[in-house]
């Protein structure tokens, strides 16, 4: 998990080690951490927060994308801006769950993520459909 705020952090690890399936293995505050976690841990799923001090959220994405690690990433945000949530699916987040959703929800997520599913909750909006370049009939 990658938040900077150390409350959150230990009631997200509350939470999941309720959950018999899931535990937490490791806890960074800064984006810049994220690829010696993944390094270290190979977890099957990143919890990340999409705003830290440091390297940001969107950022570490990116970066994680770019050297194909296989951990698949949740971005967990305070943001309700929705541009936001389709900008981190479009970057290649397998999730987007805002932390004002109920606590039920992040396993839920976890469980559709690591399933290989795109989890986009009732907060977030569906990706935009591109419009066809060319008419579809005539």
């Amino acid at each position: 998990m990658a938040d900077d705020h150390p409350v959150f952090q230990q009631g997200v690890e509350t939470l999941l080690g309720l959950e018999d399936d899931m535990e937490i293995v490791a806890r960074v505050n800064d984006g810049a951490k994220v690829a010696s976690l993944l390094q270290e841990h190979s977890p099957d799923i990143l919890l990340l927060d999409l705003r830290m001090p440091g390297m940001g959220g969107l950022d570490t994405l990116k970066t994680i994308q770019s050297e194909e690690h296989p951990t698949r990433v949740i971005i967990l945000t305070a943001s309700e801006d929705q541009e936001e949530y389709v900008q981190a699916i479009t970057d290649g987040a397998s999730g987007v769950v805002p932390k004002q959703e109920a606590t039920y929800t992040l396993p839920e997520c976890i469980r559709s993520v690591y399933a290989g599913e795109i989890w986009l909750g009732d907060g977030a909006l569906p990706l935009p459909v591109e419009e066809p370049s060319e008419p579809l009939f005539s």
